[in-house]
């Protein structure tokens, strides 16, 4: 199997159940038409997104018409259709009812507009507008849609952006889809009508309903239209038997969709549906005590969020593969890791605000009345930074590791280095002093955006709350905004085009371009919601706080709710591996474990920041043959100088000669001399010059003791219990300490790679990057060694190095040597 496709399969993208093995991913393709999109699957015909009636082929039935966008006909993987034909052509024991029940379907009724049983009327209708992304691929293709809900006086209810992924892999007998749905009301309030007739439907072929060969089975592992309909639960299954082979369609509701877990208007005779809309009408037939009506309201600019899956599958699936496949679907969607939980990690504050990560993913955060900055370490420890903060509210590092505050008691934005020196870098606009600001963004060029609101104020300094704009240079402070009734949060794109900023004043979010001078421009309605603080991750969404976490994609969707015990007033991502989210919630100090980094703690060329108080400590570009010089090695004959680098020349070596270690450990090393580092980061370019095999490596060595006690990252092609992984060789055969890694790296044949190595002594973290500076390739914590030596090599292969460098606090210098000279 090539290495891409099981990457695919680990990373869900073809969502298969646990138990099941990767096969060969077929291509999935889309062919556009008149009035439908077909979708194929390894050349076969799968399903057609139809949008609109075909003149040349009507349907059987005259005067019905197409209210709706569908897909029709959904075929299994083997060809074996498993909706109804009806109505557009006629089967031989196919029930003619209900019209409007047509392939596979999205609606509901709103107020008094019918459009869950409209296929007669012009109006009311869910008109296809346009295709906003028509994508294949190997294993799955993506088909987004923007739709429009018409009312019978002709106007626009509702706007809907529609996801499908296709998915599927050859020999595995199923295919997938995938369907995000967001209702966005765009002209007035909408108001969905509570009743059972919606919402993601089905009405499946004859055969393979319960009047047929088909039994429904839930989640709850309750069977049959007696026992599941309108009830809730997390999935449904209905499967069925033709020609004496197992069909089935299996449905999925994610837990961030609307009103999860959903009810079930699961009808024998073959309308499957999942109706998280209908609780009200399935209680009150159930004769639940009380029931409460649901009536989903949407505000005009305010979205709802429906996620849901499709399994179409051949051969039986019990209850116990269908819950796998389900929570393998819940951890795929989610920006939170699978049971990941909301944990406090410190409390006893008066109102906590401003949280902000350094270079190394300790946290600072404020609070504003105990008049205090403190700061939670990545080894779980609370300190207190700063006190009498001058109410300091939010924070922000910079790329040099300078503390930017918002000081809203002094009435001005300083930045303080990590020796508590203080520089004022805003206190007054046009002679006069700031209201109190409060929340601040620095841009890749250094420039700082922040608000000034007036919160607590009798008389305002300024002649209204706005947001500044301080410049690079710090010269001169640019009122960017002037229009806002309370401005507060704000965050930026690391690429610094884009700010989003709150008016909590009005109760919205806004996003802006930015101009080149720091102006800002093209200024949009983001959120229905005004937001306390905010953050932004890899994917671009935006964690704005409420009353909880609300998750945005960077269309303006509502994707996910972050429940938090005391509500939230900041969020920021920190952390080690820049993948946890910190939340400030009045008294107290949150995390929750994510899916997905942070997007913030990026330099313009990719990589972590340096942290303050580090200093470049060695660099070297290999353009010299003297540059080996500064190198230690264990066999000198195997190591030279190539003229051959990624820019100009290279250290090379040439794989193992004629050192051996006295423990199971590598035979190849270079170590710098001269130096022994205990905290530091280094970057380097590496290119790997051996056979393609399985343990096809490099190795980085730190905190080297000894030639018998030393770390070292080991990169290889595959990971297994001694390749790719952190070890530690301490006079015993390497032991892996890696708490974290992955399946392995693709060296591919003359290409250079970048790596990033960061050691933390006091956290004990060794954090890896290779090629892609977000994202930790391995993660080790220990701290058995601290000062030593750092170098290259291989366990038994070879390479180049270039581009090296080195930042470190400190460096302490020796003169030992551990090898003979050859």
């Amino acid at each position: 199997m090539r290495k891409v496709d099981y990457l695919l399969c680990i990373m869900g993208v073809v969502l298969l159940t646990v138990q099941m093995a990767c096969g060969v991913l077929p291509k999935v393709e889309f062919v556009e038409g008149a009035n439908k999109i077909d979708v194929m699957v390894g050349g076969k015909f799968f399903t057609s997104y139809m949008h609109a009636l075909d003149p040349a082929n009507p349907p059987v039935v005259k005067g019905v018409r197409l209210a709706k966008p569908i897909l029709y006909p959904i075929h299994s993987p083997s060809g074996v259709i498993l909706n109804r034909g009806y109505p557009f052509v006629k089967v031989k024991g196919e029930r003619t009812d209900h019209a409007h029940h047509m392939g596979m379907y999205f609606t509901v009724d709103i107020e008094e507009e019918k459009f869950w049983g409209n296929s007669r009327n012009p109006l009311p209708a869910i008109k296809h507008i346009k295709t906003n992304k028509m994508k294949g691929g190997v294993g799955k293709g993506t088909l987004s849609t923007l739709m429009h809900w018409v009312g019978m006086d002709g106007k626009v209810l509702l706007e809907e952006n529609r996801e499908m992924i296709f998915s599927a892999i050859e020999g595995q007998d199923q295919y997938v889809i995938d369907f995000t749905i967001i209702l966005k009301a765009v002209t007035k309030e909408v108001v969905f009508v509570d009743n059972k007739e919606g919402m993601f439907a089905v009405r499946v072929a004859h055969w393979l309903n319960e009047r047929g060969t088909g039994r429904y089975l839930s989640s709850n592992g309750e069977e049959t239209e007696k026992n599941v309909w309108g009830k809730r639960a997390k999935w449904m299954r209905l499967e069925g038997q033709k020609e004496g082979k197992r069909y089935g369609i299996a449905i999925f509701q994610h837990p961030r969709s609307v009103n999860y877990p959903t009810y079930w208007h699961a009808r024998g005779y073959g309308c499957f549906t999942a109706n998280p809309l209908g609780q009200y009408a399935f209680q009150k037939t159930k004769k639940v005590k009380n029931p409460q009506p649901l009536n989903l309201t949407l505000k005009k600019d305010e979205s709802a969020q429906f996620k849901f899956r499709m399994l179409i599958y051949e051969g039986p699936q019990g209850k116990e593969q269908l819950d796998k496949e389900f929570e393998n679907y819940d951890a795929i969607a989610s920006v939170v890791v699978p049971g990941g939980k909301v944990k406090k990690l410190a409390n006893g504050f008066k109102f906590t605000e401003g949280p902000a990560a350094d270079a190394r993913g300790n946290v600072y955060f404020t609070d504003i009345r105990n008049n205090r900055i403190h700061k939670w370490s990545t080894d779980g420890k609370l300190t207190t930074f700063r006190e009498n903060s001058g109410g300091a509210n939010g924070l922000f590092f910079d790329k040099d590791g300078n503390l930017f505050v918002c000081e809203g008691d002094n009435r001005r934005v300083v930045s303080i280095d990590m020796q508590s020196r203080v520089k004022v870098l805003a206190d007054k606009y046009n002679n006069r002093r700031f209201n109190k600001p409060n929340d601040l963004w620095i841009d890749p060029k250094g420039g700082v955006y922040f608000s000034d609101p007036a919160y607590g104020r009798g008389e305002k300094g300024q002649d209204g709350e706005h947001v500044y704009y301080v410049t690079p240079d710090w010269k001169n402070v640019i009122r960017v905004i002037d229009d806002y009734v309370r401005p507060n949060g704000m965050i930026g794109t690391p690429d610094g085009k884009t700010l989003y900023v709150t008016d909590r004043g009005d109760k919205k979010t806004y996003v802006y371009t930015v101009n080149s001078d720091g102006t800002l421009s093209n200024k949009k309605l983001f959120a229905p919601v005004g937001s306390d603080g905010m953050t932004i991750d890899t994917e671009g969404n935006i964690y704005l706080t409420t009353k909880t976490v609300e998750v945005y994609d960077r269309n303006g969707n509502k994707i996910e709710i972050i429940e938090s015990p005391e509500i939230p007033a900041n969020v920021c991502f920190g952390g080690p591996d820049n993948q946890t989210l910190f939340i400030t919630a009045r008294t107290s100090l949150y995390s929750v474990p994510m899916r997905l980094r942070g997007a913030g703690r990026v330099s313009g060329q990719g990589c972590v920041n340096i942290p303050a108080g580090y200093k470049l400590v060695y660099s070297q570009s290999f353009d010299e043959a003297e540059s080996l010089d500064d190198f230690e090695f264990a066999d000198a004959a195997k190591w030279k100088f190539s003229k051959r680098g990624k820019s100009g020349g290279a250290m090379e070596f040439l794989g193992p000669g004629k050192y051996k270690p006295k423990v199971r450990s590598p035979q190849v090393l270079g170590l710098l001399s001269g130096e022994l580092l205990g905290d530091f980061i280094l970057e380097a370019d590496l290119f790997q010059t051996g056979r393609e095999y399985g343990h096809r490596d490099m190795c980085l060595y730190l905190n080297f003791q000894n030639p018998g006690e030393f770390y070292y990252v080991h990169i290889a092609t595959h990971a297994d219990p001694h390749a790719h992984n952190i070890f530690i060789v301490n006079n015993q055969p390497r032991t892996a300490i890696a708490k974290k890694t992955t399946k392995g790296i693709d060296w591919g044949r003359n290409v250079w790679h970048r790596v990033r190595l960061e050691r933390d002594i006091s956290a004990g973290t060794i954090i890896v990057y290779f090629d892609d500076m977000n994202n930790p390739l391995m993660i080790a914590n220990d701290k058995t060694f601290r000062l030593g030596r750092i170098g290259f090599g291989s366990f038994d292969d070879s390479g180049k190095i270039d581009n090296l460098k080195i930042w470190a606090p400190r460096v302490v210098k020796s003169k030992m040597n551990y090898f003979e000279k050859t």
